[in-house]
């Protein structure tokens, strides 16, 4: 196994994507949950939350593995 400047294997590093990536899908679908419920209102929010809970976490991570 090659350690990454982080001490890190890859296997782990992809360990920590799978899990950033569920929990931004799980954000992302609570967010809209509410936002179709009516708890919380609008079109601008769950875009929003798309952008926050799934496009950045993912962007963090594949940027982290160059």
């Amino acid at each position: 196994m090659i350690a990454t400047d982080d001490g890190l294997t890859f296997d782990q590093r992809l360990g920590w994507i799978s899990i950033n990536v569920l929990v931004s899908v799980l954000t992302t679908y609570l967010i809209g949950q509410m936002v179709a419920s009516g708890l919380i209102g609008g079109l601008p929010i769950l875009l929003m939350a798309l952008i926050i809970g799934f496009a950045l976490p993912i962007a963090a991570s594949v940027i982290s593995l160059i």
